[in-house]
């Protein structure tokens, strides 16, 4: 599916290959598709070390599962570790509006936050 999208595909026979591999490939990397059932290690832990143990911490990631969103709270955590969620099966065109959703989330995870604290006030001439 992702070769018929116009990208090559880095295929891992498990969590733990696929964690050695974005070390090793870092920002080569332009997003990563992950299954949450997987031996071993599981999708919600790959992704977990990746957020906080890669050197690309940041990487648009899209988690696949037959497992519903609603029903899981696997499928929760993984969402608020910045990640898309995609239901199995999906067509390709569904595999492509995830990944891009997943870049712009990873875009705004970059993005400094600022906060402000007191009261706000409009700029003149802004309104």
């Amino acid at each position: 599916m992702l070769q018929s999208l116009g990208y090559d595909a880095l295929c891992a026979a498990d969590a733990e290959s696929a964690f050695y591999a974005v070390a090793r490939l870092g920002s080569r990397l332009r997003f990563a598709v992950v299954d949450l059932m997987m031996p071993k290690i599981d999708g919600a832990q790959l992704v977990r070390a990746v957020r906080h143990g890669s050197p690309v911490q940041r990487l648009p990631i899209v988690v696949a599962s037959a497992v519903y969103p609603d029903d899981s709270t696997i499928v929760r955590g993984v969402e608020k570790e910045g990640c898309v969620f995609l239901r199995k099966p999906f067509k390709v065109a569904d595999l492509r509006d995830a990944i891009l959703v997943a870049k712009q989330t990873a875009r705004l995870m970059e993005e400094p936050v600022v906060w402000t604290v007191g009261r706000l006030e409009p700029v003149q001439g802004a309104m």
